[in-house]
């Protein structure tokens, strides 16, 4: 009885676990290992909104993909070609970055701390669901601070947003991105994950009336 209650149970979370995304599927390093590869440099002298949020600008070689930088504590100024995204006061402490038509699986940045260091908080929004991936770090004083932001398993990045705490950013450059994809209205693991879900609940169903006949 109790043995047969237990496999019971191992099924159903084994069904449930099937296809449900999980948080490795995101990753972010604190270093530049691995290099750019699979990514291009988004340019700054090719901007298409300047002074402002969002700020927009283009990705070498990737024709209609347009870059949204975003600050909710300061005005966003690109400094041209791959130099330093900055603010008109000299620092900021929150960014958000995302395409406006489309989706990415990587991304590098290189934020500059203030002289006291501190701590960066990553956020990473992904997929169709809008999934959320958090991770912090130290950021060095006065130094690089090169991150990689990496999707795997085949998920897709909508934006990836940090802010900071003890230090401003007092300049962030040599961003590059790379997966680029248009947007997508499909709904990941959808149906797959709806039919799973059912035939748990069925399982579940099932075993109440094993267990009430035995």
């Amino acid at each position: 009885m109790k043995n047969s209650i237990t496999t019971f149970l191992s099924l159903t979370g084994a069904i449930l676990a099937i296809g449900s995304p999980t948080a490795s599927a995101i990753i972010i390093q604190d270093s530049n290992a691995g290099g750019n590869s699979g990514t291009d440099n988004v340019l700054f002298n090719a901007i298409v909104n300047d002074a402002t949020n969002p700020l927009q600008a283009s990705v070498n070689g990737q024709a209609g993909f347009i870059v949204n930088f975003n600050s909710t504590s300061d005005t966003l100024i690109g400094n041209g070609g791959q130099a330093t995204l900055g603010t008109a006061d000299g620092s900021f402490s929150n960014l958000s970055i995302s395409l406006a038509n489309g989706t990415f699986t990587k991304l590098i940045l290189n934020p500059t701390a203030g002289p006291t260091g501190g701590t960066i908080n990553f956020s990473v929004n992904y997929n169709v669901g809008n999934l959320i991936f958090l991770d912090s770090f130290s950021l060095s004083a006065n130094g690089n601070n090169f991150f990689q932001v990496l999707a795997g398993g085949g998920e897709t990045i909508n934006s990836v947003t940090f802010n900071t705490v003890g230090t401003g950013i007092v300049g962030s450059g040599q961003f590059r991105i790379g997966g680029l994809a248009g947007p997508t209205t499909s709904v990941p693991d959808g149906g797959a994950t709806v039919a799973l879900l059912g035939l748990a609940l069925g399982g579940l169903s099932v075993g109440r009336r094993f267990l009430n006949k035995a």
